[in-house]
Protein backbone atom coordinates (compact mmCIF):
# COMPACT_ATOMS: atom_id res chain seq x y z
CA UNK A 1 0.00 0.00 0.00
CA UNK A 2 2.96 2.32 0.60
CA UNK A 3 4.68 1.37 -2.69
CA UNK A 4 1.17 1.92 -4.58
CA UNK A 5 0.47 5.45 -2.35
CA UNK A 6 4.38 6.29 -2.81
CA UNK A 7 3.81 5.87 -6.87
CA UNK A 8 0.39 8.06 -6.99
CA UNK A 9 2.15 10.68 -5.45
CA UNK A 10 5.25 10.47 -8.06
CA UNK A 11 2.88 10.72 -10.27
CA UNK A 12 0.67 13.27 -9.02
CA UNK A 13 3.52 15.61 -8.93
CA UNK A 14 5.48 14.12 -12.33
CA UNK A 15 1.68 15.28 -13.68
CA UNK A 16 1.98 18.90 -11.86
CA UNK A 17 5.27 19.47 -12.98
CA UNK A 18 4.35 19.05 -17.05
CA UNK A 19 0.62 21.39 -16.70
CA UNK A 20 3.58 23.85 -14.88
CA UNK A 21 5.80 23.68 -17.76
CA UNK A 22 3.33 23.71 -20.25
CA UNK A 23 1.34 27.28 -18.56
CA UNK A 24 5.01 28.56 -18.20
CA UNK A 25 6.34 27.64 -21.73
CA UNK A 26 2.66 27.72 -23.51
CA UNK A 27 3.83 30.64 -25.87
CA UNK A 28 6.98 28.77 -27.75
CA UNK A 29 4.69 25.00 -27.59
CA UNK A 30 1.42 26.78 -28.95
CA UNK A 31 3.37 28.40 -31.41
CA UNK A 32 5.38 25.34 -32.58
CA UNK A 33 2.51 23.26 -32.70
CA UNK A 34 0.80 25.95 -35.05
CA UNK A 35 3.89 26.25 -37.00
CA UNK A 36 4.35 22.52 -37.74
CA UNK A 37 0.72 21.83 -38.78
CA UNK A 38 0.44 24.94 -41.47
CA UNK A 39 3.55 23.94 -42.17
CA UNK A 40 2.64 20.19 -43.09
CA UNK A 41 -0.59 21.10 -43.74
CA UNK A 42 0.29 23.19 -46.73
CA UNK A 43 2.79 21.59 -48.30
CA UNK A 44 5.20 22.88 -50.21
CA UNK A 45 3.65 26.10 -49.43
CA UNK A 46 1.11 28.62 -51.15
CA UNK A 47 2.74 29.74 -54.03
CA UNK A 48 1.71 32.79 -56.23
CA UNK A 49 2.34 32.93 -60.02
CA UNK A 50 4.35 35.40 -59.79
CA UNK A 51 6.84 33.52 -57.04
CA UNK A 52 6.19 30.09 -59.75
CA UNK A 53 7.81 32.17 -62.72
CA UNK A 54 10.77 32.85 -59.98
CA UNK A 55 12.06 29.07 -59.21
CA UNK A 56 11.59 28.38 -63.27
CA UNK A 57 13.99 31.35 -63.33
CA UNK A 58 16.00 29.86 -60.79
CA UNK A 59 16.04 25.99 -62.36
CA UNK A 60 16.89 27.33 -65.91
CA UNK A 61 19.99 29.80 -64.37
CA UNK A 62 18.43 33.15 -64.84
CA UNK A 63 17.55 35.87 -62.40
CA UNK A 64 15.14 39.47 -62.37
CA UNK A 65 14.68 42.15 -59.81
CA UNK A 66 11.34 42.28 -61.02
CA UNK A 67 10.15 41.32 -57.57
CA UNK A 68 13.40 43.17 -55.67
CA UNK A 69 16.76 41.81 -56.08
CA UNK A 70 17.46 41.42 -52.88
CA UNK A 71 14.36 39.21 -52.68
CA UNK A 72 15.15 37.30 -55.75
CA UNK A 73 18.62 36.51 -53.86
CA UNK A 74 17.09 35.61 -50.28
CA UNK A 75 14.20 33.18 -52.10
CA UNK A 76 17.43 31.63 -54.42
CA UNK A 77 19.54 30.81 -51.26
CA UNK A 78 16.94 29.29 -49.16
CA UNK A 79 14.95 27.33 -51.72
CA UNK A 80 18.89 25.86 -53.05
CA UNK A 81 18.47 27.51 -56.37
CA UNK A 82 14.80 27.24 -56.61
CA UNK A 83 14.98 22.93 -55.52
CA UNK A 84 13.34 23.07 -52.36
CA UNK A 85 10.62 25.79 -52.26
CA UNK A 86 9.52 24.71 -49.08
CA UNK A 87 12.46 25.75 -47.49
CA UNK A 88 12.01 29.10 -48.61
CA UNK A 89 8.24 28.75 -47.08
CA UNK A 90 9.73 26.99 -44.00
CA UNK A 91 12.26 29.98 -43.35
CA UNK A 92 10.00 33.10 -44.33
CA UNK A 93 7.03 31.68 -42.37
CA UNK A 94 9.38 31.04 -39.47
CA UNK A 95 10.82 35.00 -39.55
CA UNK A 96 7.02 36.08 -39.61
CA UNK A 97 5.99 34.20 -36.62
CA UNK A 98 8.46 35.45 -35.15
CA UNK A 99 7.74 39.02 -35.68
CA UNK A 100 4.60 38.50 -34.57
CA UNK A 101 5.69 37.06 -31.39
CA UNK A 102 7.94 40.21 -31.09
CA UNK A 103 5.39 42.55 -31.94
CA UNK A 104 2.77 41.80 -29.40
CA UNK A 105 4.96 41.47 -26.84
CA UNK A 106 6.06 45.08 -26.90
CA UNK A 107 2.63 46.34 -27.39
CA UNK A 108 0.92 48.34 -25.05
CA UNK A 109 -1.53 46.06 -24.21
CA UNK A 110 -2.16 44.13 -21.00
CA UNK A 111 0.31 41.70 -19.99
CA UNK A 112 -2.08 38.70 -18.96
CA UNK A 113 -3.55 39.21 -22.56
CA UNK A 114 -0.62 38.86 -24.60
CA UNK A 115 -0.19 35.12 -24.85
CA UNK A 116 -4.04 34.74 -24.93
CA UNK A 117 -3.75 37.22 -27.79
CA UNK A 118 -0.47 35.03 -29.78
CA UNK A 119 -1.90 31.91 -29.08
CA UNK A 120 -5.08 32.58 -30.79
CA UNK A 121 -3.79 34.84 -33.84
CA UNK A 122 -0.89 31.89 -34.22
CA UNK A 123 -3.98 29.24 -34.90
CA UNK A 124 -5.75 31.28 -37.43
CA UNK A 125 -4.66 31.70 -41.23
CA UNK A 126 -3.95 35.55 -40.71
CA UNK A 127 -0.38 34.07 -39.42
CA UNK A 128 -0.35 30.44 -40.43
CA UNK A 129 -1.79 30.75 -44.06
CA UNK A 130 -0.09 34.27 -44.92
CA UNK A 131 2.71 32.83 -43.20
CA UNK A 132 3.94 29.76 -45.44
CA UNK A 133 2.69 31.94 -48.67
CA UNK A 134 5.92 32.72 -50.89
CA UNK A 135 5.75 36.27 -51.58
CA UNK A 136 7.95 39.50 -50.88
CA UNK A 137 4.83 40.66 -49.56
CA UNK A 138 5.31 38.24 -46.48
CA UNK A 139 8.94 38.93 -45.91
CA UNK A 140 8.91 42.71 -45.83
CA UNK A 141 4.91 42.28 -43.51
CA UNK A 142 7.28 40.26 -41.42
CA UNK A 143 9.99 43.05 -40.84
CA UNK A 144 7.31 45.80 -41.13
CA UNK A 145 6.10 44.14 -37.98
CA UNK A 146 9.85 44.06 -36.61
CA UNK A 147 10.45 48.39 -37.18
CA UNK A 148 6.80 48.43 -35.10
CA UNK A 149 7.44 46.48 -32.51
CA UNK A 150 10.69 48.61 -32.09
CA UNK A 151 9.00 51.23 -31.94
CA UNK A 152 6.37 50.32 -29.22
CA UNK A 153 9.31 49.08 -27.09
CA UNK A 154 10.93 52.22 -27.20
CA UNK A 155 8.56 53.53 -26.08
CA UNK A 156 7.97 51.44 -22.92
CA UNK A 157 11.95 51.06 -22.32
CA UNK A 158 15.23 51.93 -23.42
CA UNK A 159 16.47 49.73 -26.44
CA UNK A 160 18.99 47.11 -26.12
CA UNK A 161 21.86 46.13 -28.05
CA UNK A 162 19.81 42.93 -29.22
CA UNK A 163 17.05 45.62 -29.99
CA UNK A 164 18.64 47.20 -32.60
CA UNK A 165 19.85 43.70 -34.10
CA UNK A 166 15.81 43.15 -34.32
CA UNK A 167 15.59 46.84 -36.37
CA UNK A 168 18.48 46.14 -38.30
CA UNK A 169 16.63 42.89 -39.54
CA UNK A 170 12.88 44.33 -40.04
CA UNK A 171 15.47 47.07 -42.30
CA UNK A 172 16.42 44.37 -44.25
CA UNK A 173 13.56 42.39 -44.53
CA UNK A 174 11.30 45.31 -44.89
CA UNK A 175 13.56 46.31 -48.12
CA UNK A 176 12.07 43.46 -49.94
CA UNK A 177 9.58 45.46 -50.85
CA UNK A 178 8.55 49.34 -52.27
CA UNK A 179 6.19 49.41 -49.24
CA UNK A 180 8.71 47.80 -46.86
CA UNK A 181 10.78 50.73 -47.99
CA UNK A 182 7.63 53.57 -46.87
CA UNK A 183 7.32 51.81 -43.91
CA UNK A 184 11.33 52.11 -43.49
CA UNK A 185 11.23 56.17 -44.10
CA UNK A 186 8.36 56.09 -41.55
CA UNK A 187 10.26 54.24 -39.28
CA UNK A 188 13.45 56.53 -39.85
CA UNK A 189 11.54 59.64 -39.36
CA UNK A 190 9.99 58.14 -35.73
CA UNK A 191 13.63 57.48 -34.88
CA UNK A 192 14.80 61.11 -35.84
CA UNK A 193 12.12 62.64 -33.90
CA UNK A 194 13.23 60.47 -30.66
CA UNK A 195 17.09 61.88 -31.43
CA UNK A 196 18.24 58.39 -32.68
CA UNK A 197 20.22 60.12 -35.67
CA UNK A 198 22.71 57.79 -36.39
CA UNK A 199 19.83 54.98 -36.10
CA UNK A 200 17.58 56.75 -38.80
CA UNK A 201 20.52 57.42 -41.02
CA UNK A 202 21.59 54.04 -40.98
CA UNK A 203 17.75 52.77 -42.09
CA UNK A 204 17.80 54.87 -44.55
CA UNK A 205 21.09 54.04 -46.09
CA UNK A 206 20.47 50.40 -45.92
CA UNK A 207 17.12 50.39 -47.89
CA UNK A 208 18.73 53.03 -50.24
CA UNK A 209 21.44 50.52 -50.93
CA UNK A 210 19.30 47.27 -50.91
CA UNK A 211 16.27 48.31 -53.30
CA UNK A 212 18.73 51.23 -55.62
CA UNK A 213 22.15 48.84 -55.90
CA UNK A 214 20.53 44.88 -54.80
CA UNK A 215 20.74 44.07 -58.80
CA UNK A 216 24.50 44.77 -59.07
CA UNK A 217 25.11 43.84 -55.29
CA UNK A 218 23.32 40.18 -55.77
CA UNK A 219 24.35 40.04 -59.29
CA UNK A 220 20.57 39.76 -60.64
CA UNK A 221 19.36 40.57 -64.29
CA UNK A 222 17.39 44.07 -64.01
CA UNK A 223 13.90 43.54 -65.87
CA UNK A 224 12.39 44.25 -69.13
CA UNK A 225 9.84 46.30 -67.77
CA UNK A 226 9.91 49.07 -64.99
CA UNK A 227 6.84 48.45 -62.39
CA UNK A 228 6.98 50.50 -60.91
CA UNK A 229 5.43 52.75 -63.72
CA UNK A 230 2.35 50.39 -63.15
CA UNK A 231 0.35 53.10 -61.33
CA UNK A 232 1.03 56.18 -64.41
CA UNK A 233 0.20 53.17 -67.21
CA UNK A 234 -3.12 52.29 -65.03
CA UNK A 235 -3.85 55.88 -65.07
CA UNK A 236 -3.85 56.44 -68.62
CA UNK A 237 -5.65 53.35 -69.44
CA UNK A 238 -8.02 54.23 -67.32
CA UNK A 239 -8.59 57.91 -68.91
CA UNK A 240 -7.95 56.84 -72.52
CA UNK A 241 -10.92 54.56 -72.10
CA UNK A 242 -13.10 56.88 -71.02
CA UNK A 243 -15.51 58.41 -73.34
CA UNK A 244 -15.92 61.91 -72.20
CA UNK A 245 -11.86 62.33 -71.81
CA UNK A 246 -10.49 65.20 -73.05
CA UNK A 247 -7.63 63.64 -75.49
CA UNK A 248 -6.15 65.93 -77.95
CA UNK A 249 -3.99 64.76 -80.99
CA UNK A 250 -0.95 64.83 -79.53
CA UNK A 251 -2.24 63.01 -76.26
CA UNK A 252 -3.34 60.47 -78.75
CA UNK A 253 -0.11 60.14 -80.94
CA UNK A 254 1.99 59.56 -77.38
CA UNK A 255 -0.21 56.96 -76.00
CA UNK A 256 -0.22 54.91 -79.44
CA UNK A 257 3.36 54.57 -79.93
CA UNK A 258 2.86 53.45 -76.01
CA UNK A 259 0.52 50.33 -77.34
CA UNK A 260 -2.39 50.26 -79.74
CA UNK A 261 -5.61 52.44 -79.77
CA UNK A 262 -7.72 49.61 -79.77
CA UNK A 263 -6.18 48.28 -76.32
CA UNK A 264 -6.48 51.89 -74.96
CA UNK A 265 -10.21 52.52 -75.70
CA UNK A 266 -10.86 48.87 -74.52
CA UNK A 267 -13.68 49.33 -71.60
CA UNK A 268 -11.68 47.40 -68.59
CA UNK A 269 -12.15 48.03 -65.03
CA UNK A 270 -10.00 50.77 -63.19
CA UNK A 271 -9.13 48.90 -60.06
CA UNK A 272 -5.92 46.99 -61.70
CA UNK A 273 -3.27 48.57 -63.40
CA UNK A 274 -2.77 44.99 -65.46
CA UNK A 275 -5.45 46.45 -67.79
CA UNK A 276 -2.75 48.89 -69.44
CA UNK A 277 0.03 46.71 -69.05
CA UNK A 278 0.18 46.36 -72.71
CA UNK A 279 1.49 49.25 -72.96
CA UNK A 280 4.19 48.73 -70.05
CA UNK A 281 7.41 47.98 -72.16
CA UNK A 282 6.56 50.92 -74.61
CA UNK A 283 6.50 53.29 -70.67
CA UNK A 284 9.68 51.46 -69.83
CA UNK A 285 11.10 52.66 -73.11
CA UNK A 286 9.78 55.85 -73.40
CA UNK A 287 9.56 56.91 -69.38
CA UNK A 288 10.21 60.85 -70.12
CA UNK A 289 7.38 60.85 -72.69
CA UNK A 290 4.83 58.85 -70.94
CA UNK A 291 5.45 60.33 -67.83
CA UNK A 292 5.02 64.09 -69.63
CA UNK A 293 1.61 62.37 -71.01
CA UNK A 294 0.68 60.95 -67.43
CA UNK A 295 0.77 64.49 -66.38
CA UNK A 296 -0.94 66.08 -69.22
CA UNK A 297 -3.88 64.48 -69.47
CA UNK A 298 -4.21 63.79 -65.48
CA UNK A 299 -4.42 68.01 -65.18
CA UNK A 300 -7.18 67.74 -68.37
CA UNK A 301 -9.12 65.05 -66.84
CA UNK A 302 -8.20 64.80 -62.83
CA UNK A 303 -11.41 63.46 -61.67
CA UNK A 304 -11.51 60.48 -64.07
CA UNK A 305 -7.48 60.12 -62.99
CA UNK A 306 -8.53 60.39 -59.04
CA UNK A 307 -11.59 57.84 -59.24
CA UNK A 308 -9.01 55.38 -60.68
CA UNK A 309 -6.81 55.97 -57.89
CA UNK A 310 -9.09 55.64 -55.34
CA UNK A 311 -10.22 52.29 -56.96
CA UNK A 312 -7.20 50.99 -56.84
CA UNK A 313 -5.79 51.98 -53.42
CA UNK A 314 -9.66 51.05 -51.54
CA UNK A 315 -7.39 49.03 -49.65
CA UNK A 316 -5.42 51.37 -48.29
CA UNK A 317 -8.15 53.95 -47.91
CA UNK A 318 -10.13 54.55 -44.30
CA UNK A 319 -13.42 54.32 -43.97
CA UNK A 320 -16.77 56.77 -43.93
CA UNK A 321 -15.90 58.40 -47.26
CA UNK A 322 -14.27 55.53 -48.98
CA UNK A 323 -15.52 51.60 -49.83
CA UNK A 324 -14.09 48.51 -49.00
CA UNK A 325 -11.92 47.19 -51.86
CA UNK A 326 -13.55 44.33 -54.55
CA UNK A 327 -14.50 41.02 -52.68
CA UNK A 328 -12.36 37.74 -54.16
CA UNK A 329 -15.57 35.53 -54.24
CA UNK A 330 -18.32 37.16 -56.70
CA UNK A 331 -20.51 38.70 -54.53
CA UNK A 332 -23.52 38.70 -57.29
CA UNK A 333 -25.75 35.37 -56.51
CA UNK A 334 -27.31 35.35 -59.97
CA UNK A 335 -23.94 34.53 -61.69
CA UNK A 336 -22.92 30.91 -61.57
CA UNK A 337 -20.39 29.71 -59.22
CA UNK A 338 -16.59 30.04 -60.28
CA UNK A 339 -17.48 32.71 -62.82
CA UNK A 340 -14.66 34.19 -63.82
CA UNK A 341 -12.73 32.63 -60.74
CA UNK A 342 -8.98 32.53 -61.02
CA UNK A 343 -8.28 30.08 -58.32
CA UNK A 344 -10.28 27.76 -55.98
CA UNK A 345 -13.21 29.75 -56.91
CA UNK A 346 -11.47 33.08 -56.17
CA UNK A 347 -11.48 36.06 -58.44
CA UNK A 348 -8.30 37.37 -57.30
CA UNK A 349 -6.61 35.22 -54.36
CA UNK A 350 -4.79 37.77 -52.32
CA UNK A 351 -5.49 37.73 -49.08
CA UNK A 352 -5.27 34.00 -48.44
CA UNK A 353 -3.63 31.89 -51.96
CA UNK A 354 -5.13 28.66 -51.38
CA UNK A 355 -3.74 26.98 -54.16
CA UNK A 356 -0.14 26.54 -55.41
CA UNK A 357 1.37 27.74 -58.76
CA UNK A 358 3.66 25.50 -59.48
CA UNK A 359 3.33 22.74 -62.39
CA UNK A 360 1.86 19.89 -61.19
CA UNK A 361 5.15 17.31 -62.05
CA UNK A 362 6.50 20.20 -59.09
CA UNK A 363 4.30 19.42 -56.55
CA UNK A 364 4.66 16.18 -53.77
CA UNK A 365 2.06 15.44 -51.20
CA UNK A 366 2.59 13.94 -47.84
CA UNK A 367 0.99 11.17 -46.26
CA UNK A 368 -2.68 12.23 -44.90
CA UNK A 369 -1.67 16.11 -45.92
CA UNK A 370 -4.59 16.34 -48.06
CA UNK A 371 -6.88 16.02 -44.63
CA UNK A 372 -5.08 18.19 -42.72
CA UNK A 373 -5.06 20.70 -45.47
CA UNK A 374 -8.90 20.42 -45.78
CA UNK A 375 -9.02 21.59 -41.94
CA UNK A 376 -6.67 24.56 -42.47
CA UNK A 377 -8.34 25.60 -45.46
CA UNK A 378 -11.79 25.47 -44.57
CA UNK A 379 -11.71 28.64 -42.15
CA UNK A 380 -9.69 30.08 -45.01
CA UNK A 381 -12.40 30.13 -47.27
CA UNK A 382 -14.42 31.79 -45.27
CA UNK A 383 -12.62 34.58 -44.26
CA UNK A 384 -12.13 34.62 -48.02
CA UNK A 385 -15.87 35.29 -48.54
CA UNK A 386 -15.85 38.49 -47.06
CA UNK A 387 -11.81 39.66 -48.12
CA UNK A 388 -13.70 43.23 -48.46
CA UNK A 389 -13.83 43.18 -44.83
CA UNK A 390 -10.55 41.56 -43.36
CA UNK A 391 -8.62 42.45 -46.90
CA UNK A 392 -9.48 46.39 -45.76
CA UNK A 393 -6.10 47.60 -44.28
CA UNK A 394 -7.64 51.13 -44.29
CA UNK A 395 -10.44 50.53 -42.36
CA UNK A 396 -8.36 48.19 -39.89
CA UNK A 397 -5.83 50.92 -39.29
CA UNK A 398 -8.55 53.29 -38.27
CA UNK A 399 -9.82 50.97 -35.59
CA UNK A 400 -6.17 50.91 -34.32
CA UNK A 401 -5.78 54.38 -34.36
CA UNK A 402 -9.47 54.61 -32.59
CA UNK A 403 -8.45 52.13 -30.05
CA UNK A 404 -4.96 54.35 -29.17
CA UNK A 405 -6.89 56.80 -28.85
CA UNK A 406 -9.50 55.42 -26.52
CA UNK A 407 -6.82 53.64 -24.70
CA UNK A 408 -4.83 56.23 -23.96
CA UNK A 409 -6.08 59.94 -24.42
CA UNK A 410 -4.61 62.65 -23.36
CA UNK A 411 -1.37 60.04 -23.37
CA UNK A 412 -1.86 58.91 -27.13
CA UNK A 413 0.54 61.22 -28.98
CA UNK A 414 3.61 58.83 -28.72
CA UNK A 415 1.61 55.70 -29.42
CA UNK A 416 0.51 57.07 -32.37
CA UNK A 417 3.60 58.16 -33.26
CA UNK A 418 4.85 54.50 -33.73
CA UNK A 419 2.02 53.92 -36.63
CA UNK A 420 3.77 56.46 -38.96
CA UNK A 421 5.58 53.59 -40.57
CA UNK A 422 1.75 52.09 -41.36
CA UNK A 423 0.32 55.54 -42.45
CA UNK A 424 3.23 55.63 -45.02
CA UNK A 425 2.62 52.52 -46.27
CA UNK A 426 -1.06 53.70 -46.83
CA UNK A 427 0.12 57.09 -48.70
CA UNK A 428 2.41 55.29 -50.92
CA UNK A 429 -0.02 53.44 -51.79
CA UNK A 430 -2.47 55.87 -52.74
CA UNK A 431 -0.16 56.97 -54.62
CA UNK A 432 1.33 54.30 -56.55
CA UNK A 433 -0.92 51.25 -55.97
CA UNK A 434 -1.44 48.94 -58.91
CA UNK A 435 -3.93 47.17 -57.70
CA UNK A 436 -6.53 47.20 -54.29
CA UNK A 437 -4.72 43.80 -52.88
CA UNK A 438 -4.80 43.14 -49.40
CA UNK A 439 -1.84 41.65 -49.11
CA UNK A 440 -0.12 44.78 -49.59
CA UNK A 441 -1.48 46.42 -46.30
CA UNK A 442 -1.21 43.61 -44.02
CA UNK A 443 1.00 44.82 -41.82
CA UNK A 444 -2.12 47.08 -40.78
CA UNK A 445 -4.58 44.22 -41.16
CA UNK A 446 -2.86 42.30 -38.46
CA UNK A 447 -2.31 45.21 -36.10
CA UNK A 448 -5.69 45.90 -36.06
CA UNK A 449 -7.08 42.69 -35.38
CA UNK A 450 -4.31 42.36 -32.80
CA UNK A 451 -5.72 44.93 -30.81
CA UNK A 452 -9.33 43.74 -31.83
CA UNK A 453 -8.57 40.73 -30.00
CA UNK A 454 -7.39 42.35 -27.09
CA UNK A 455 -10.29 44.68 -27.06
CA UNK A 456 -12.33 41.20 -27.32
CA UNK A 457 -10.69 39.60 -24.40
CA UNK A 458 -10.49 42.49 -21.55
CA UNK A 459 -13.69 44.43 -22.58
CA UNK A 460 -13.89 48.15 -21.87
CA UNK A 461 -14.08 47.77 -18.26
CA UNK A 462 -11.06 45.84 -18.38
CA UNK A 463 -9.69 49.04 -20.14
CA UNK A 464 -10.91 51.40 -18.10
CA UNK A 465 -9.74 49.99 -15.24
CA UNK A 466 -6.40 49.14 -16.19
CA UNK A 467 -4.47 52.42 -17.10
CA UNK A 468 -0.94 51.90 -16.55
CA UNK A 469 1.18 49.28 -18.38
CA UNK A 470 4.35 47.81 -17.14
CA UNK A 471 6.54 45.84 -19.86
CA UNK A 472 7.37 42.10 -18.62
CA UNK A 473 8.11 38.59 -20.23
CA UNK A 474 5.42 37.21 -22.22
Amino acid sequence: MRYRKGVSLNMQRNVNRLIIFIRTHSTILFGSLSFIAYGYALFPGRIYKDSATMFELMLEGRSTDQWNAFYFWLIKITSNNGKFPFLSALICAALFYFSVFLLIKSLPILEKMKKQVFLTISFTPFVGIFGFTIGHDVTATSGILLLLGTLFKMHDSRLKKKDFSVAAVGVVLSSTSILGVAAVFGFSLVMLIRTKKLVSLLSIVITTTLTLAGPNLFSVERAKNDLSLAALVGDLKCIAQHPDAEINKKEWQSLIKLGPKSLWLEPKSCTAADYGFFALEGASKFKTEAVNTWISLSKNNPQIMLQARIQRASNALPPVFFRSPPNMFDPSYSNPVGLAAASDLQIAPDLFKTSVDLKSGQVNRLPFQTFFESMVLLPTFFLNQRSDLWGWGGFWLTFTILFVLIRFRRAAFPHLLNLIPLICTHLTLVLFSPSPSPRYVFPSILVGIIFGLNLAGIGVKGLRENRTISPSKM
